[in-house]
Parts: structure tokens; C-alpha cells; sequence
């Protein structure tokens, strides 16, 4: 991940990386194994919807919440959405890192382009997606609004032309 590295931090000294793509295409587990390589911290933008119908307003809590303090050198601050009880749940605080990772749907948000140091966006086949979507342990929970959910998806990035403004492009099939 030389390439990441490369890029200048833009955000205080932070070198804040959004993986964006649709459900499915392997963004946490891409996410997950660039933590170790980079030194980097994770947060999941799962913690910042406000649930199915929160994918639109995640924006706000990703501003205010991430980029706004990493800007100031301040420590990131965040409020998990607990998806069980439909309320948000604990505060959590990280502080300040050379790299920080924000992994999920939406992460990579038009109006933020000036914070990211790199967009990653994940790509895979529809039925390949399908396909890691059922083998998910929340599944059953899922199954009733993924339709809603690739639809809230597609228009987000069609009108934000996420994978256009992508840096790299990860084909994960």
C-alpha cells in the first residue's frame, strides 16, 4: 500500500482513506487487512447510519464526528448505532492516527473529497455480491431491505459518481 503512504496526509496529519463500493463487494474484509499493512485505525460507517434509511444522512455524522476533528487535530468522536435497538448506543473516541480508515457504503462522500487522501472503491460481480450477502450472519435481518438498500445505494453513487472519483479501483470477485 505504498500508494497510500504516498499521498499527503489532508486532514491535520491524518491520511484519512475512504473504501467505498456496493454491499457485498468485500469492502470490510479489504478494510480489514489494510489496518495491519498501514498501521491504520477503522471506523465502519455501519456505526453511523441510522439504521436502513440512514445511508442519505451518514454524511452529517461522518463530517461532524470524523473529518471536523481530525481537521483540528482533535480526537474523532462517534456515537454507535446500535442496529438491534434502533437507538444510538455508546460513544466511542480515537485519537488522532497517521492513517485512519473509513470502511462502507457512503464513505467516500463528494462534499468530503477535500479530507480524503485516497478513495478505494470495491467492486464485484451482482451474483458474487448476492452471494457474500447471504452467507452474512445478519442475513435474516437483511433479506427484507436489501432491495431498499441497492436502490439508496445506486442512487448515492450515481449521483456522487463515487467510483469515477475513485483513486484505485479493486476488482474483488
Amino acid at each position: 500500500m505504498a500508494f497510500v503512504r504516498a499521498r499527503p496526509p489532508r486532514v491535520g496529519d491524518t491520511r484519512l482513506v475512504a473504501v467505498d463500493g456496493r454491499s457485498g463487494s468485500g469492502k470490510s474484509s479489504l478494510a480489514d487487512s489494510l489496518v495491519p499493512l498501514l498501521g491504520a485505525s477503522l471506523i465502519r460507517m455501519d456505526d453511523l447510519y441510522e439504521g436502513w434509511s440512514g445511508l442519505e444522512t451518514s454524511e452529517r455524522r461522518l463530517h461532524r464526528w470524523v473529518v471536523e476533528p481530525l481537521a483540528t487535530g482533535a480526537p474523532v468522536r462517534w456515537r454507535r448505532f446500535d442496529w438491534a435497538t434502533g437507538e444510538y448506543a455508546e460513544w466511542h473516541e480515537q485519537a488522532p492516527s497517521g492513517v485512519l480508515i473509513v470502511e462502507g457504503c457512503g464513505a467516500a462522500r463528494e462534499s468530503l473529497d477535500w479530507a480524503y487522501s485516497t478513495i478505494l472503491w470495491v467492486e464485484a460481480d451482482e451474483s458474487v455480491r448476492r452471494r457474500r450477502l447471504e452467507q452474512r450472519g445478519d442475513w435474516s435481518t437483511y433479506r427484507a431491505h436489501a432491495q431498499q438498500w441497492a436502490y439508496d445505494e445506486q442512487a448515492l453513487f450515481a449521483r456522487e459518481r463515487t467510483r469515477e472519483r475513485a483513486n484505485l479501483i479493486v476488482d474483488n470477485d
